[in-house]
């Protein structure tokens, strides 16, 4: 097995990780008194600090980002308005519909990336943008409407939940790019995820949410969240990514929308209908389409050569 070949199946074994992570939240917040608001809480400031605790061991300064003041307001706008929006809004979608829902309509935030980068980088849209468009809102109208499209089936929270979760996932995606471009993509990660959870413990002292009661398999499910649900995933897609390359990255990276799904309906006994599993099939096959360079449609047969030559910014894992 070559060494490109072992990092594609460590980058899928993230997406299973991070699938599972989606389901686990699920599980906390149907069976123990653990909130949307405290994982989320958890996740950002535990996960952000053990990271730049290990970033720090293997001798790399982690606090020279900090000596700059636009440094700290970039990390606090990619910590506020893209971590902890898209967190903590996945999983309150999550806690109001289901894990693979909630997965979904986070990524379809890719689209909303695709359009700042049109009007604001002059970075012209793929030819695959419209049909992959199309595709997509049509999977999100059966997801919505289950086949009956004089009303909505799902509520209204869940739907404006999904919707800020896309705008907290577009944040997540343009925000650190300046500072990746000169500091290492953990660093700011972490800072980024600690301000984020300062910021989350202030909103839950001010809504007096109640502290967590994380005793047995609680506890557990609260650790797996925030070390195989944030730390480990993040820091072995990221050595991945190096090896075989962002764009496939990112695509392999797609397959936690499948493994959610699955680990729902065999886990969580979630029932999905025909029409929900075809809605999540186009929306998947246009978040697909989406990621695919040019070069894959030009020269199927350079499929790995299209891959390994692609650089694409506008996709990143958080």
């Amino acid at each position: 097995m070559t060494l490109k070949q072992k990092n594609i199946i460590y980058i899928l074994f993230t997406s299973l990780l991070w699938g599972l992570n989606g389901n686990m939240g699920a599980y906390l917040f149907h069976n123990s008194n653990v909130s949307p608001a405290g994982l989320t809480t958890m996740r950002l400031l535990f996960g952000g600090a053990l990271l730049l605790g290990l970033t720090q061991a293997f001798d790399q300064d982690v606090f020279d980002i900090l000596k700059t003041k636009s440094n700290l307001v970039w990390l606090a706008i990619y910590g506020i308005f893209g971590l902890f929006v898209m967190q903590f809004a996945l999983y309150a979608c999550i806690f109001y519909s289901n894990p693979p829902t909630a997965c979904l309509l986070q990524y379809c935030g890719i689209f909303l990336v695709i359009f700042y980068a049109a009007v604001f980088m002059k970075v012209p849209p793929q030819k695959m943008t419209w049909i992959a468009l199309v595709l997509t809102v049509i999977g999100v109208v059966l997801l919505l409407t289950k086949g009956d499209f004089g009303q909505l089936q799902i509520s209204g929270i869940t739907l404006l939940t999904g919707l800020i979760s896309m705008l907290g996932y577009t944040v997540s995606n343009i925000a650190p790019l300046k500072l990746t471009l000169r500091y290492p993509t953990k660093i700011v990660a972490g800072w980024a995820m600690v301000i984020g959870g300062l910021f989350m413990v202030l909103v839950c002292i001010l809504r007096q949410e109640p502290l967590p009661d994380l005793g047995g398999f609680t506890l557990l499910a609260s650790l797996y969240c925030i070390i195989f649900g944030t730390v480990v995933p993040f820091s072995l897609y990221l050595a991945s990514q190096k090896i075989v390359g962002p764009t496939i990255a990112s695509l392999l990276g797609l397959s936690e929308c499948v493994f959610s799904t699955i680990f729902s309906i065999f886990w969580l006994k979630e029932v999905f209908s025909m029409t929900d599993l075809l809605g999540m099939v186009l929306i998947f096959t246009g978040v697909v389409l989406m990621s695919l360079p040019d070069e894959f449609w030009k020269k199927p047969r350079l499929f790995a050569r299209a891959f390994q030559g692609e650089k694409n910014p506008r996709k990143s894992k958080s």
